[in-house]
């Protein structure tokens, strides 16, 4: 039976997309907000921390410590030694790798244990708080956006030349 037969897939999708309304409505207070989208954040810097690791940026530190000023908040951060034209774009959009993660972990993990489990609902808001977290932040679009161009640009090029090609 296909997974969107299954009425347990649209309960899970649904508490998903509670946990994400839930964040939302605690982002009013601070410390909650940062309190319940701890796991999320936690995976996030660490995916930086470990591509930048990959790719020799050389880490540094790691914080989880949220930062408030203003209306602008930072809720954890990467210290990077050597961003290079080769790996800050890899670096900054390391979280992307979260999303294939998040559905590995629904298939292999959250489905395991039945609906009246707690740990099946448990297991669904590290969930619910992995998709958030794999979004890249401003920061990490800053740091990539010159290398980003460039590769649009270039691809762009070969899009144009290929057509170009294609229809002599």
């Amino acid at each position: 039976m296909p997974i969107f037969h299954q009425p347990l897939f649209w309960f899970d999708l649904l508490f998903v997309a509670l946990c994400c309304y839930a964040s939302r409505r605690f982002s009013n207070s601070r410390w909650l907000f940062a309190l319940w989208v701890l796991p999320g954040t936690a995976l996030h810097e660490l995916a930086h921390w470990l591509m930048a690791l990959v790719c020799r940026g050389r880490p540094g530190a790691l914080s989880l410590w949220p930062n408030f000023r203003g209306r602008r908040w930072t809720l954890g951060y990467v210290t990077i030694g050597n961003p290079t034209w080769y790996n800050r774009v890899p670096i900054a959009l390391a979280p992307l790798l979260l999303l294939p993660l998040a559905v590995f972990c629904y298939w292999r993990w959250v489905r395991l244990w039945p609906a009246a489990d707690f740990r099946h609902w448990l297991a669904l808001y590290a969930l619910a708080m992995l998709l958030p977290g794999a979004l890249p932040s401003r920061e990490d679009i800053q740091l990539a956006q010159p290398q980003l161009t460039v590769l649009g640009i270039g691809a762009l090029l070969a899009a144009a030349v290929a057509l170009a090609l294609r229809f002599q």
